[in-house]
């Protein structure tokens, strides 16, 4: 019974491989930005077959039996699981990371002998989350909020696991006491093309770009004619993958984890993993950057907004509050407002709009402390120079042709103008050398207040709006020179005039 088993198993997988084969010959896939792997096989037995798995069967092809030499190309970007099976030998199984336009060379692989009919009947892990030796942010529940939520890792295989085997063979170290499991049938879905149709498999259900529809990789499972249901309550017989959440009260920043899974995890089947799974991830408490403290401007930058709202900076730890604020200085603000949004996000107000362009130049020095009482160590200097004042938009546009001889001016700038200094710095002159008289204002708009019943009236501070006291002559050359007398609210001034030439309608 375990040798048809075996071989129906076997059937069953080639089976599957040669459908897939059928779907990507379909569509050849480009040879851009994909890889290749190869390698050889020995001893020579003339019969070893490399298959390629990504939860399913992606492609396959047969070791030369003169050298041994196997090479399967065309590979898109990803990780893969390489497994070799010959008659009379031990399956070989490896997950490589496949790169664009790269060749993974396995070198020589050696199948160690075995007595019995091969068939891979060992389950191995697909993939797992976090990789080893990653990097996890992770921010602790405090005072201003409830952090990152809780620390999770994720483990797929690529057959039915029985579950109960699979918590017992899981340890943490450090250890952790508690936290609950989620099992899935599947955790991933796989995009492939096949007679010009999009598909994603997630393992059970194939689903096309346009509608859901069960094929034939799913038809084992479809009910049998004239079935009845059944009114007891089950659960899924394919589980593949799982997700362990820690407890919140186990999740600390700055610390290694070490995953392990042991051989004592076995499939439905009763057959142990193919090789104990261990890796590790460190947490981090870094917020957006992994070292280093990160500003808004981005450090570095120039021809930076002028509105604003403050300089934002990012700690890579959580800060003293104190010791931090104590350890700032602005270079063109000798007493900023501190905004902390957490322990490792702050604001630096300067008091409004930026100095239009100007190098602001912002020193955290090495006396801040993080919540440790750790310092930083050694001062960091980050900067970024303002745009200078800029006319960003107008009605009308230099240039235009047509415009309405009844309508205002308006302004737009990149920065809050005083509205005064406009008056006798601007003129309008026609090609007749008429100067067009008129009067200045900020571009305003009326919103209904519900509960009061009355109108709001809400300005707009970059927009200046100049409304001739008369209608302009139509179909005539108009210029309007705005002079660099102009001011900002801070009293910083256009550096040059802008001229805008238009013609008026007909």
């Amino acid at each position: 019974m375990k040798a048809i088993s075996a071989f129906i198993s076997a059937a069953t997988a080639l089976a599957c491989i040669a459908f897939m084969q059928g779907c990507f010959n379909d569509n050849p896939v480009s040879s851009e930005g994909v890889g290749a792997i190869a390698g050889k096989v020995l001893p020579l037995t003339g019969n070893a077959t490399v298959y390629l798995e990504q939860g399913r069967p992606i492609d396959s092809t047969t070791a030369d039996p003169s050298d041994g030499y196997f090479r399967l190309s065309g590979l898109h970007p990803g990780t893969y699981r390489v497994r070799i099976a010959a008659a009379g030998y031990d399956t070989f199984s490896a997950f490589i990371t496949v790169e664009p336009d790269f060749s993974y060379e396995f070198g020589c692989i050696i199948l160690a002998a075995r007595s019995n009919y091969f068939d891979d009947s060992i389950p191995s892990v697909y993939d797992h989350y976090p990789s080893d030796n990653a990097e996890v942010i992770y921010l602790p529940p405090d005072k201003y909020g409830q952090g990152s939520g809780r620390l999770y890792i994720s483990v797929s295989f690529d057959r039915p696991m029985d579950r109960e085997s699979v918590e017992r063979a899981l340890s943490i170290t450090p250890p952790v006491t508690g936290g609950y499991f989620e099992w899935f049938q599947n955790t991933r879905t796989f995009s492939y093309q096949a007679g010009g149709t999009s598909y994603i498999w997630d393992g059970r259900v194939l689903y096309d770009s346009l509608s859901v529809s069960e094929s034939r990789m799913a038809s084992d499972m479809a009910p049998a004619a004239g079935a009845v249901p059944s009114a007891a309550i089950t659960s899924y017989s394919v589980v593949k993958s799982f997700t362990f959440y820690f407890p919140r009260s186990q999740c600390f920043t700055d610390t290694t984890y070490t995953i392990r899974i042991s051989r004592n995890a076995v499939d439905t089947a009763g057959a142990p993993l193919d090789s104990a799974l261990e890796f590790s991830f460190k947490t981090i408490q870094s917020a957006i950057s992994y070292q280093g403290i990160q500003m808004l401007p981005h450090n570095g930058d120039d021809w930076v907004a002028l509105i604003t709202d403050g300089i934002k900076l990012t700690f890579p730890g959580r800060m003293d509050e104190t010791s931090t604020e104590a350890a700032i200085a602005v270079n063109l603000c000798a007493r900023p407002i501190f905004l902390w949004q957490d322990y490792n996000h702050l604001t630096i107000y300067t008091g409004g709009i930026f100095v239009p362009d100007t190098l602001y130049a912002v020193t955290i020095g090495s006396a801040a402390l993080d919540l440790d009482g750790k310092p930083l160590g050694t001062a960091d200097t980050l900067s970024f120079r303002t745009a200078p004042i800029q006319i960003t938009q107008s009605d009308p546009q230099r240039g235009k042709i047509g415009f309405p001889p009844g309508n205002s001016l308006t302004l737009t700038f990149n920065t809050f103008m005083d509205r005064t200094s406009f008056a006798s710095c601007c003129v309008l002159v026609s090609d007749s050398g008429d100067t067009v008289r008129g009067s200045y204002a900020y571009v305003a708009y009326a919103n209904y207040n519900s509960t009061r019943g009355t109108y709001d009236t809400t300005y707009v501070l970059n927009q200046i709006r100049f409304a001739p006291v008369t209608s302009l002559k139509r179909n005539m050359f108009h210029q309007y020179t705005i002079g660099a007398g102009v001011k900002d609210l801070d009293g910083y001034p256009l550096k040059e005039s802008y001229a805008i030439p238009f013609i008026t309608a007909p």
